[in-house]
């Protein structure tokens, strides 16, 4: 089956999938001369004719525009940022003082009371009530409350980063392809690596000195 360019319908024998792509598609070919049936005695010698348009099965290849790369690069950044906010709601495992790890969620009613937690024991509370988003109640320690607080800020601000940075990569990319192609939770390179790991560290650091004055105020 042969491929003509959309626009000029030129034939392309090696069509370029990397910076465009092929839809079936007919084309005309020409036209068949036909005789109407009965009509040869009448309109001697081929009768009354017409004709009827010929076509060949066929691909056509769209080269993609400008407009069509940044409506990619928009789908994938709202995909993107779907895919981050599942993630931080979703939470992660914390290990607590029992030597237990358990998953906690973290969407935004619970960072909302999992904050509060924190400000109750750096306040000095020894240990404070918490109701699990699964229906469980029970007193947390002072302790335990840092674990929680500490391990999902850490995790929230490590995929949020993450976001921003795979983020920036895919606003640098010019082929669709390779657009479409990224995936939350790929691996950073590069440039975005090199900022990911400075960002976080700072972050780490500003954290362990929040969480040690807490510590403190605690005991």
């Amino acid at each position: 089956m042969k491929t003509y360019d959309e626009n000029t319908m030129v034939e392309i024998t090696t069509p370029n999938l990397t910076m465009g792509y092929t839809y079936p598609s007919r084309r005309q070919i020409g036209n068949k001369r036909m005789t109407h049936i009965g009509t040869e005695a009448l309109y001697p010698p081929n009768g009354l004719q017409y004709e009827v348009p010929m076509y060949e099965d066929c691909q056509l290849y769209h080269a993609y525009t400008e407009e069509d790369k940044q409506a990619a690069r928009n789908d994938k950044l709202a995909e993107l940022s779907a895919a981050c906010e599942a993630a931080i709601n979703a939470g992660t495992k914390v290990k607590f003082s029992d030597g237990s790890e358990r998953l906690v969620t973290y969407d935004i009613k619970e960072q909302a009371n999992i904050k509060e937690l924190f400000d109750v024991a750096r306040m000095g509370a020894p240990a404070y009530l918490y109701h699990t988003p699964s229906g469980d109640c029970m007193m947390y320690s002072a302790a335990d409350i840092f674990a929680m607080y500490s391990t999902l800020a850490r995790y929230k601000t490590q995929q949020l980063t993450y976001h921003n940075k795979l983020k920036k990569y895919v606003q640098s990319l010019d082929i669709v392809p390779a657009i479409q192609a990224v995936k939350y939770g790929d691996p950073l390179t590069g440039e975005y690596l090199e900022d990911y790991n400075t960002l976080i560290a700072e972050a780490e650091a500003v954290q362990q000195a929040l969480l040690q004055g807490g510590t403190q105020g605690a005991g």
